[in-house]
């Protein structure tokens, strides 16, 4: 049972750490950037990556499945 909350607590640690260095990281960026280019730039990038990335996935999937329909 010590153990068990030995690693627990380990565990949390690492994941508070992350946390900190995550959150860290984007204030750097908007601070040197400024909060609405780092924030316009996310979104344009996000956007692109949905467009390029997951509607041609899709679409390979459904070109695939109709044409094992075809069958």
């Amino acid at each position: 049972m010590i153990n068990s909350d030995k690693g627990h607590a380990v565990t949390r640690i690492k994941s508070a750490i992350f946390f900190l260095t995550f959150i860290l990281i984007f204030v750097y960026l908007g601070w040197e950037t400024g909060a609405a280019n780092m924030l316009n730039t996310v979104m344009q990038t996000s956007y692109h990556l949905l467009l390029e990335t997951v509607f041609y996935i899709m679409a390979i999937t459904v070109i695939s499945d109709a044409l094992d329909n075809m069958r």
